[in-house]
């Protein structure tokens, strides 16, 4: 019993490290400038086209569901849309600025400091 319980705890330690290396691993990925500047550019298109032609995500045409399978609905396109406006920012170096704009007194309703409704 002893030997299983010294086995499983280094099982464990190991799956933790190895947790962590890859967790470090993503956190320092380098993110290209020009690859995040093109998947907004290509957002903002996806999203100026499905409303000027009415249709929903679902709906769009073919090669824009093959750029953003995993858009189907408004919401999928802002988590998207934010997630790779972070990226960019990341990739500029703007975490700073971002967070000293969200600070400013007409942002604070962004960050749910504010009040509420």
């Amino acid at each position: 019993m002893k030997n299983l319980a010294r086995s499983l705890a280094i099982v464990l330690a190991v799956g933790a490290m190895i947790q962590t290396v890859c967790v470090y691993a993503l956190e320092n990925t380098i993110i290209s400038l020009e690859e995040e500047e093109a998947t907004i550019i290509s957002l903002i298109e996806f999203k100026r086209r499905t409303d000027s032609y009415g249709e929903s995500f679902q709906d769009a045409s073919y090669e824009l569901r093959n750029d953003f399978p995993n858009i189907k609905t408004e919401e999928d396109f802002k988590e998207a849309f934010a997630e790779h406006a972070l990226r960019y920012l990341h990739a500029i170096g703007g975490e700073k600025s971002l967070k000293r704009v969200l600070g400013k007194e007409e942002y604070q309703r962004l960050t749910g400091d504010g009040p509420g409704i």
